[in-house]
């Protein structure tokens, strides 16, 4: 039901008064004459969509309806009002708003035959002069892709489509090896499958990598051969995804029964099967195209973090709106603990520093909101918006990063108050490719 009125919008007077840099205490006036048709046409609605025993739907007496719903109209009513009123400030030539609040002291009650008074706190974006901004002194160059480049790329194609073949001599990293292993631990009686597996195996395969289950394992085996015996020490961190083993130190010995090493897919017929393709040099070109884009890419986010920093070097410090600071301070705090926190130990280390991590944080909201402020000011000369969809497509792939539903990604979001941190990085970001391309575009 909640809507803006256009005579409430006409009648309503807003008288600012600038409190401190980017803020102001906004007076708000609304004749009753404005006030009473918008409280009789919510009446009327609850009416007609109300259910009250004793009466068919919409025939109950208005006053009935008034104090049955009181609490559901006023609601109504302020919502519509401050909608309103947010809708006129938002078109006020003089500021630009950032944000709308009602000071938390204020309680607001609209009555038919009062004029409404009242006073709302708006924050605007800050003043400052743009620099030339289409003639930054910018180099851009994109690296060349080399012979060997291409070739290296060539090499690691046909090593992924290759097949396994058995080993004879020294195991090295990148080997799948088939070994028994037994550590000195006992288990709890009720320990789970996922558990006993990382503790005694009789037969399992392991794949000699840097991304372990049992740390040290693949050491202990590269530079072996299949029917040698093995023994290591297992230093599980506190983070280990099976929380008997978080912080143990195991002993194991183990053997290795057998091995195989992937060898790289020389026949070109079966190559060229496998990427879809006619001929070894429709092969070649993709290869050389793709190495192409992606140093494009790479030379392009490079550009794009010059052309930030030169852009906050070219404008001074300037007053922002405390809102924003706050804001991004929270969202660099939430960055800092994911730097930080990474077992239930660290989480004490953590709040006994709270005030230096917090003061870091602020640092950082300080920078990031100066520069956001001077491209969001690069946005509005050059027309450069947001839309709803986009903003939709960003979440979509936040869902999908973090495996979950979108009305998921949706609560989450809402939850944490980061809506506008999107928004604003998806205008930052459009900004700086507007003017990457311009860069480009001029050689």
């Amino acid at each position: 039901m909640t809507k803006a009125y256009t005579n409430l919008n006409e009648q309503t007077v807003l008288t600012w008064t600038e409190k401190e840099p980017c803020v102001f205490s906004v007076n708000v006036k609304i004749p009753k004459t404005a006030v009473a048709p918008v409280i009789e046409e919510i009446t009327r609605y609850v009416a007609g969509q109300a259910k009250m025993p004793g009466f068919r739907q919409g025939q109950a007496p208005v006053a009935l309806i008034q104090k049955r719903f009181a609490e559901n109209i006023e609601g109504e009513v302020r919502e519509s009002i401050l909608s309103t009123v947010f809708q006129k400030v938002q078109a006020d030539q003089t500021h630009a708003p950032v944000s709308f609040g009602i000071p938390k002291d204020q309680t607001l009650k609209f009555e038919a035959d009062k004029d409404a008074d009242f006073t709302c706190e708006i924050e605007v974006m800050p003043e400052f002069k743009l620099p030339d901004y289409k003639a930054l002194d910018v180099d851009f160059k994109i690296e060349p892709v080399t012979a060997d480049a291409i070739q290296k790329r060539e090499d690691a194609i046909r090593d992924a489509f290759g097949e396994f073949e058995k080993i004879e001599g020294a195991l090295q990293k990148q080997d799948l090896v088939q070994v028994s292993y037994q550590a000195d631990v006992t288990l709890p009686e009720d320990a789970p499958a996922g558990l006993k597996s990382m503790t005694s195996a009789k037969t399992t395969w392991v794949w000699l990598g840097d991304n372990e289950r049992i740390p040290g394992i693949s050491s202990a085996i590269v530079g072996k051969n299949i029917g040698d015996d093995f023994a290591f020490e297992a230093t599980f961190p506190d983070t280990a995804t099976e929380p008997f083993l978080a912080g143990k130190t195991l002993s194991y010995t183990g053997n290795i029964k057998d091995a195989q090493r992937r060898a790289a897919l020389k026949d070109d017929k079966v190559l060229l099967e496998r990427m879809g393709m006619k001929t070894i040099e429709d092969f070649k070109a993709r290869v050389e195209k793709d190495l192409k884009q992606e140093a494009e890419d790479r030379s392009r986010m490079a550009l794009m973090e010059v052309i930030s920093e030169k852009l906050a070097g070219a404008v001074s410090t300037f007053a922002m709106p405390p809102s924003v600071i706050g804001r991004k301070t929270m969202q660099h705090l939430r960055e800092i603990s994911q730097e930080v926190v990474k077992s239930e130990a660290d989480v004490a280390a953590f709040q006994a520093a709270r005030e230096e991590h917090e003061a870091e944080a602020k640092k950082r909201a300080e920078k990031t909101a100066h520069l956001f402020f001077v491209l969001a000011a690069i946005a509005k000369a050059e027309n450069i918006k947001v839309s709803q969809q986009e903003v939709e497509a960003r979440i979509q792939n936040i869902s999908q990063h973090l495996q979950q539903s979108v009305e998921q990604t949706k609560k989450v979001i809402q939850e944490r108050g980061i809506e506008q941190d999107i928004v604003d990085d998806l205008l930052g970001n459009k900004v700086l490719d507007f003017l990457a391309d311009a860069i480009i575009k001029k050689g």
